[in-house]
């Protein structure tokens, strides 16, 4: 019993030694680290002027070829043609999903056709902290992207 008395101490010590712990990144959260210029974005005189719906035939998730950005393309229609499209893009959130509103704006002094007004547009997403984003448009997801 006593030749294993030291190794049993040795033991005993070493239990009690703290040990070191590899360095682990704190969770970031996810962030819009570049935001992309939005033609569509609202604009402060939008406050006095109608909001309405939009219907969209189609929206896609794709990759800008020539930057490797996330970039979404609609296609839809208004419901006059002196309505103005704006789309609204949030910041990601703690989840990483980024929300994206669609509709359009008219000026209430403006007498208009009751006549659908067709659109096509696209906006760049920007660039994000690495991960993984979902992206919802109206309330629907659409698709992921990917930023390293």
């Amino acid at each position: 019993m006593k030749k294993y008395l030291p190794i049993i101490v040795f033991y005993l010590i070493s239990a009690c030694t703290p040990v070191a712990t590899p360095e682990t990144s704190p969770l970031l959260e996810p962030a819009l680290l570049v935001q992309e210029e939005n033609n569509y974005a609202p604009k402060p005189e939008d406050a006095g002027w109608q909001k309405a719906g939009v219907v969209i035939n189609s929206v896609n998730l794709a990759e800008d070829p020539s930057t490797g950005r996330a970039l979404v393309l609609f296609n839809g229609s208004m419901p006059t043609p002196c309505h103005e499209l704006r789309i609204e893009v949030s910041y990601p959130s703690f989840d990483s999903e980024v929300f994206i509103k669609v509709y359009s704006v008219l000026k209430p002094s403006l007498v208009c056709e009751n006549v659908l007004r067709q659109f096509d547009a696209q906006i760049k997403l920007g660039v994000y902290s690495a991960g993984v984003y979902s992206v919802w448009v109206n309330g629907l997801q659409i698709g992921d992207f990917v930023s390293y």
